[in-house]
């Protein structure tokens, strides 16, 4: 087995590719080298890992948790990124500006019905 086939794995079923030739492991799924889905996990912000404005902004229409400046520490509001106002919202309209935002951090995705 070459050093290239050792190194992928299957997105689908997560079992190691042999076949480093095909774009697809024996059970249909598509395989993608190891050490490119190590980065991705590697440069993904973890659960909890505040993220600075002014390091990077949400996606666009991405609901967050924001951390907002306070008269004495951080307050905490739920709010929705517009990236085409630059600005983010609440569910009540109510606009907050970039500035007035510190932290934020992405919420998981709500659980199946």
């Amino acid at each position: 087995m070459s050093k290239k086939e050792r190194k992928r794995m299957c997105l689908n079923c997560r079992h190691r590719v042999i076949r480093g030739a095909s774009d697809f492991c024996d059970k249909g799924g598509t395989d993608i080298e190891i050490d490119t889905v190590t980065g991705m996990i590697d440069e993904a912000p973890t659960i909890n890992e505040w993220i600075s404005v002014k390091e990077r902004l949400p996606q666009d229409e991405q609901w967050v948790a924001a951390l907002l400046y306070g008269l004495v520490g951080y307050n905490t509001i739920l709010l929705q990124y517009n990236a085409i106002l630059n600005e983010f919202i609440t569910d009540d309209g109510i606009e907050y500006d970039i500035d007035d935002v510190a932290y934020w951090v992405g919420l998981p995705e709500p659980p199946e019905a």
